[in-house]
């Protein structure tokens, strides 16, 4: 079965296999899915320039113990992004709950801030909560909003987590090595629009938090009202997706191991971080003993519900 490498793969590429006659038809439909976002990809990379490298700026890396972060926000199961999805059945601020408790637990010395709006209902734990004035129909800018705000009051590294990421080591090794922003990256594939993550975010200095956050937050600003993005999803999937379209620009697209562990962006020493270890999706067939390497752990979609199994 063709294989395609994750950025040299064109369109013309995609559309020549899709013609093959032995390329099966649950790998025929992968890849149908796969060119559609390639040509979203490209057509974003025409319109945006990468970012300079810029010079990194010595900064002050303080030696507290990171500050753990979480946004958070009651969109509702009538939210049109949310309504088919069995996924509206969850229990978020359990999740949120649990989540909070994992991240208390492997890193004691460390403060806990929920990041959420006016009015969402948090439930009762360790963790500080900040309200902040942020649209709860476009949750992804309201994280990026947040974070960007918080950085400018704190005084510690921060470690931003989705409310289903459970931190299972002591963050304070990560956050003394050299560099500003750490971002976690998916394997290599044929799926190359959204290359970063956003569940696991790392600063090792509130001031590149800001100027990192602060960036992406004009970036998502333009992605969001270019003709390519808005041809290509609704409005309600933009406000779910923006973020994660804004980080992969911010990078140019361009993950390991087309580009170096660590390389400096818009004067950032920016760290690429595994997906595999610092932000592992938990499978069915996990144990507590498969995973205790794992930097941290992702209970995508249903896979809350696994959450009990591993406390």
């Amino acid at each position: 079965m063709p294989k395609l490498h994750r950025i040299i793969a064109t369109v013309a590429e995609y559309e020549a296999v899709l013609k093959r006659p032995d390329v099966t038809a649950d790998y025929k439909k992968q890849l149908a899915q796969a060119l559609v976002d390639k040509r979203l990809e490209v057509a974003l990379r025409q319109v945006m320039k990468p970012l300079p490298s810029g010079h990194r700026q010595p900064v002050a890396r303080p030696e507290a113990a990171p500050t753990i972060v979480f946004f958070h926000v009651d969109v509702g199961t009538s939210h049109p992004f949310l309504r088919t999805r069995a996924e509206e059945k969850i229990d978020y601020a359990g999740a949120l709950r649990a989540s909070i408790a994992a991240a208390a637990k492997s890193n004691p010395e460390s403060k806990i801030v929920v990041l959420t709006d006016a009015t969402t209902a948090i439930p009762e734990t360790v963790a500080t909560i900040e309200r902040l004035d942020v649209d709860r129909t476009r949750p992804t800018h309201g994280r990026l909003k947040g974070a960007c705000e918080l950085a400018k009051r704190v005084e510690t590294p921060l470690v931003f987590l989705d409310t289903d990421v459970w931190l299972n080591q002591d963050a304070r090794a990560l956050v003394r090595e050299d560099f500003d922003i750490g971002l976690t990256h998916r394997a290599p594939s044929h799926f190359t629009l959204m290359p970063i993550n956003a569940g696991v975010m790392v600063a090792t200095s509130p001031k590149a938090a800001e100027g990192f956050f602060g960036r992406c937050l004009a970036l998502y600003a333009h992605i969001s009202n270019l003709p390519a993005a808005l041809q290509h999803y609704s409005q309600d999937q933009l406000n779910w997706y923006s973020d994660q379209l804004a980080l992969a620009a911010f990078v140019d697209w361009t993950v390991p191991p087309e580009c170096k562990q660590t390389r400096v962006i818009d004067g950032l020493a920016v760290r690429f971080l595994p997906n595999e270890t610092y932000n592992y999706t938990v499978a069915d067939t996990d144990t507590p003993a498969s995973v205790a390497g794992k930097w941290a752990l992702h209970f995508k979609g249903l896979r809350k519900q696994l959450m009990p199994k591993f406390a």
